[in-house]
């Protein structure tokens, strides 16, 4: 999608697809527990190609599938967790993660037509500026 011009117009729930794609992922990077993703370990580009034959049914079923190959990203971070990166920039977790998510999806969507995306990029931006840092301990 970062590579298509606004003269290109708005592919078929493009813009939904990646509107639903932001919540999601704002949720994940919000609900990520704090300190429980290591910095060491290389993050996972959100944008490059996924080899879905080799990542099967990882993670949609208990059973851990083992092959001769090496692990692919995909499958190492679908077990394992850690950092994340969209475009480049490397996320971890909580709320300035996910607001530079949140704007990150509107700039890429700004980029497809301004058109038919205006509702959806100013409902992100909207919840981009109103996240708000929750310092409430969960004692349990």
């Amino acid at each position: 999608m970062s590579d298509r011009r606004a003269s290109d117009g708005d592919p078929f729930h493009a813009s939904n697809g990646l509107f639903t794609s932001a919540l999601i992922l704002t949720l994940y990077i919000l609900m990520v527990p704090t300190g429980t993703v290591n910095p060491e370990i290389a993050s996972f580009e959100l944008l490059d190609m996924v080899n879905w034959k080799a990542v099967g049914r990882e993670g949609l079923s208990h059973e851990i599938e083992h092959g001769g190959h090496r692990v692919d990203p995909a499958i190492g971070f679908i077990r394992h967790g850690g950092p994340i990166s969209f475009s480049g920039v490397v996320h971890y977790n909580g709320y300035q993660s996910a607001r530079r998510i949140l704007l990150q999806f509107v700039h890429l969507m700004e980029g497809i037509g301004k058109f038919r995306v205006h509702r959806y990029t100013r409902a992100l931006r909207i919840l981009s500026s109103t996240l708000v840092f929750d310092d409430v301990v969960d004692d349990s």
